[in-house]
């Protein structure tokens, strides 16, 4: 099993790929109660790390879709990474609450 402190560091890479995977098992791990309860209480906070990934690769995503990019891959990290907020949001205050917390708020608002 990878400490969660190494799956955290991968969303670093600069390989779209492998952030793209280690999101999608942050969403997967997200599905269950269980599941939110271990990645709220992660040091870093995960939902705060997914945030400012989200303000790194949007405008990659956004250069990507017009063909603008020399990478690829933005849109899947994207897409992983919201659908890690959403998993790891539904169901479970704690991290909705923490998304609401006026630092998040801002943050998303520069997406």
């Amino acid at each position: 099993m990878i400490p969660s402190v190494q799956l955290v560091l991968l969303l670093r890479w600069k390989n779209n790929g492998v952030v793209a995977t280690v999101a999608h098992i942050f969403a997967e791990v997200a599905k269950t109660e269980e599941g939110r309860e271990r990645l709220t209480n992660l040091q870093p906070p995960i939902a705060l790390q997914l945030v400012n990934l989200l303000q790194q690769r949007v405008p990659d995503m956004i250069a990507e879709a017009d063909g603008n990019s020399e990478t690829s891959g933005s849109i899947a990290v994207v897409s992983q990474v919201c659908r890690a907020l959403g998993n790891m949001c539904y169901e479970y205050g704690k991290v909705f609450l923490a998304i609401l917390n006026p630092v998040f708020v801002l943050s998303l608002t520069h997406i």
